[in-house]
């Protein structure tokens, strides 16, 4: 990976920002759980980290996060438990456990993932196993996302199910 990042100035420009983007999530976490506020939480992969917006801010979580403050939405904290990376198994296995274990209300929770479990296996039938075995595990009222799909027919079939699932 530096190997790589120093012939291709893009791919260390996004490992910094991985690094940089999750120290800040993770900030934001530590600050809005010290505070009896309610919180925004969002689970996923690197599309929840913001990786490629111009910052956290300029992400879809701080969009939706801004997008609900200018409608007037009480106070509230971010806690971002997404990890750039993270497969379907992540989220169910690792983040949905630390969900739980938030002892605030929610305003709201979102989820986007299954890209990394298309780039690992071109398999869309286990893809579509998980996220449904996901969506089954989630809270009532998590907003789940679907994934990128320009050009995709892999992905495009995934977010048909995503789409059926989440209305089920």
């Amino acid at each position: 990976m530096r190997l790589l990042g120093s012939l291709l100035p893009g791919v260390g420009r996004t490992r910094d920002q991985i690094a940089d983007y999750r120290n800040e999530w993770t900030g934001n976490a530590l600050a809005a759980l010290d505070t009896e506020q309610p919180v925004l939480v969002a689970l996923g992969d690197s599309l929840s980290q913001g990786i490629g917006a111009t910052s956290i801010r300029a992400s879809y979580v701080g969009l939706v996060a801004q997008r609900l403050r200018d409608r007037g939405c009480e106070p509230f904290g971010i806690v971002n438990l997404s990890r750039s990376g993270a497969t379907t198994d992540d989220v169910l296995n690792v983040q949905l456990p630390a969900l739980a274990a938030i002892d605030h209300s929610l305003i709201a929770a979102m989820v986007t993932v299954g890209n990394n479990d298309l780039l690992r296996s071109a398999r869309v039938g286990a893809a579509k196993k998980r996220l449904s075995s996901l969506i089954e595990e989630l809270p009532a009222g998590v907003v789940v996302a679907t994934i990128p799909d320009a050009r995709s027919q892999l992905a495009k079939a995934v977010n048909r199910h995503i789409r059926s699932e989440a209305a089920r």
